[in-house]
């Protein structure tokens, strides 16, 4: 939610400068890969299903081949959100590096006030691009750890002929 929050209710602000064409784009594919992965994983249940019915048993190569399949879209997510959490983290960094030595910038610009130096100032909004980035970023390990767990439970499973 927040990662949609960040997407699609960024603020307009000079001083949210971490709105790259890069960022957005590979914003947008980390949000694309999740919400494929919550797909792809709800398959994993309609998968587990069907292994349960003898007569509807899938065979051990598609359900391999399945697995395979969300472990590199969890993997695809993963590289989104690091290169954004770099990115945006990388701006920030910059941002601070460039105030004077024990100065500090954090505040809300208000609508209607002028902002002299826009790119030294840190927001909430940049605080909670981070939160997102940390959330979507547990979200792709979780279903990397379940798809590996699947997938070695799959292959230690001797199929019968």
């Amino acid at each position: 939610m927040l990662l949609i929050f960040v997407l699609f209710l960024r603020p307009a602000s000079p001083s949210n400068s971490n709105n790259s064409a890069l960022v957005i784009v590979l914003g947008y594919g980390c949000l694309f890969a999740l919400i494929f992965t919550i797909y792809w994983c709800f398959r994993y249940t309609q998968i587990g299903s069907k292994l349960e019915n003898p007569n509807e048993r899938p065979p051990k190569a598609e359900v391999v081949h399945s697995l395979w399949i969300g472990i590199v879209i969890n993997l695809i997510g993963m590289t989104c959100v690091i290169l954004v959490g770099f990115l945006i983290v990388g701006t920030l960094l910059y941002r601070m590096l460039t105030l004077p030595p024990g100065g500090s910038k954090i505040l809300t610009p208000t609508p209607g006030t002028t902002v002299l130096n826009p790119g030294s100032i840190v927001t909430p909004f940049n605080l909670i691009a981070i939160q997102a980035m940390l959330s979507a970023m547990a979200a792709e390990v979780i279903g990397i750890a379940a798809s590996l767990w699947l997938l070695t439970r799959v292959s230690s499973h001797q199929s019968n002929p």
